[in-house]
């Protein structure tokens, strides 16, 4: 799997009230075919709640639905799917017309070469800045958090943090990408949070939207690993959030 750390944007377009669109994802041609995605779907502009199911270009729509939301709600999830052609469908089982955002965080392809993936026996949570705070919850005791990112605070309003991922955790230094949940505790205020190669420019996508009031709001990342084995996380709110990460394994050139 080559992992885009950049979150590519592949579209934004409209869908209307049980109606389906398809795009173009990978290449058909050159020495090796893509035939799967790793990305990230968002909705906005909802009046109605609905779901949406995502497909092979060409195929039968499934029984299943990849994102469900409500009128006006802006949710994401991040989801792997094949491809027929490197094309795929996006199927919008709601009474509205919604507008949907497609970001590729990475390809499965028919090359020989790529990233082996090594799971966790078990997940381990290397970031929880509710911890940074003295005295800390009585909950931090009991989750082990590597030293390197004890101290790592909330992410104020339009705000950066840095921290450790490769090497730590089990995670070797050489890892070249994770797969991990992102979770945003208790915003002040509505936005969304981006992960990102540290070093690298920030991409402009979103990984977890939230709203104001939010008890904890989770989605799966695939994310690339920066320089020293670092990532970054932008927080788009004009408020502060509290941020978790559990890491479930990683990929690596081994």
């Amino acid at each position: 799997m080559a992992v885009d750390g950049n979150g590519n944007a592949l579209s934004y377009t409209s869908t209307f009230a049980h109606r389906t669109i398809t795009a173009q994802v990978g290449n058909t041609g050159g020495p090796y075919h893509v035939t799967g995605v790793v990305m990230d779907v968002t909705v906005t502009g909802a009046t109605s709640g609905g779901y949406l199911s995502a497909y092979p270009a060409g195929t039968k729509v499934p029984m299943v639905s990849n994102l469900n939301f409500t009128s006006g709600a802006i949710v994401a999830n991040r989801i792997m799917v094949p491809l027929s052609s490197a094309k795929l469908s996006i199927h919008n089982g709601s009474s509205s017309t919604v507008d949907i955002m497609l970001d590729i965080n990475g390809i499965y392809t028919t090359s020989v070469t790529g990233a082996l993936f090594t799971p966790k026996t078990t997940p381990a949570r290397i970031l929880d800045t509710r911890c940074a705070v003295s005295p800390a919850p009585a909950f931090c005791s009991t989750e082990n958090l590597p030293s390197q990112n004890a101290a790592v605070g909330a992410v104020g309003p339009d705000s950066s943090i840095t921290f450790d991922v490769g090497g730590i955790a089990g995670i070797p230094l050489s890892a070249t990408a994770v797969v991990a949940n992102l979770t945003a505790v208790a915003p002040v205020a509505g936005g969304y949070l981006t992960l990102y190669p540290a070093g690298e420019a920030q991409p402009l996508i979103s990984d977890v939207n939230f709203h104001a009031g939010s008890i904890a709001i989770p989605n799966l990342v695939v994310a690339k690993l920066g320089s020293g084995g670092k990532v970054t996380i932008y927080n788009g709110s004009p408020g502060t959030v509290e941020v978790v990460l559990d890491v479930f394994g990683w990929y690596s050139t081994s």
